[in-house]
């Protein structure tokens, strides 16, 4: 089993997880365990918008990805980067940023982060290679972001976003689901990070 994490408040970005899939040492199984390791799946406070948690209502699909990602090498920014940090801490607020300032920032196509057209069948290619590799992928749209999962089902029809599995935190939690399942209405844009 992965090792125990001992995930600080929802309130801080995540640096530290002990299993990590960086550039230059990628791998499918590396990815899963990456996953894995954050029990997104046992809905661990950090990632359940629940009262009893000691929180808002808000979905925390936010900070799964950014923990994820951050265990991929593949930084995503806070609060403060964007300079949409709470009251005084504009700058300096260590929260992951939340899903609408992620997709917009994401659209910047910065920090290794690309987008890619699913319709187009060059991109599709490049997308199920990238993941295949074990290299970071993310869904997102303003309302919503969760990973793109490496062990994606064969013979996938080029533009098919539906059927992409992914993992993420949000209406439910989950480490294998699919953008159909878990994104109603608009289709989410498609990033990679190289």
């Amino acid at each position: 089993p992965p090792p125990k994490i001992d995930l600080p408040s929802v309130w801080r970005e995540f640096t530290n997880a002990p299993i990590q899939n960086q550039a230059g040492n990628r791998s499918v199984d590396a990815y899963l365990a990456v996953l894995k390791q954050f029990g997104v799946d046992n809905s661990p406070c950090r990632y359940t918008p629940s009262a009893a948690c000691g929180g808002p209502t808000d979905t925390r699909c936010n900070i799964y990805a950014s923990d994820v990602m951050n265990a991929m090498g593949a930084h995503l920014p806070t609060k403060g980067e964007l300079g949409v940090g709470h009251g005084t801490s504009k700058t300096t607020d260590p929260m992951p940023a939340n899903a609408r300032d992620t997709h917009a920032w994401l659209n910047q196509q910065k920090d290794g982060w690309r987008k890619l057209d699913p319709n187009n069948p060059n991109d599709w290619a490049t997308l199920q290679a990238h993941v295949a590799a074990g290299k970071p992928a993310l869904a997102s749209r303003s309302d919503h972001i969760a990973v793109i999962r490496p062990d994606q089902p064969g013979g996938l029809a080029t533009g098919n976003t539906d059927s992409l599995k992914i993992a993420q935190s949000g209406a439910i939690n989950s480490s294998n689901t699919t953008i159909g399942t878990a994104f109603t209405g608009a289709t989410p844009d498609i990033y990679i990070h190289e």
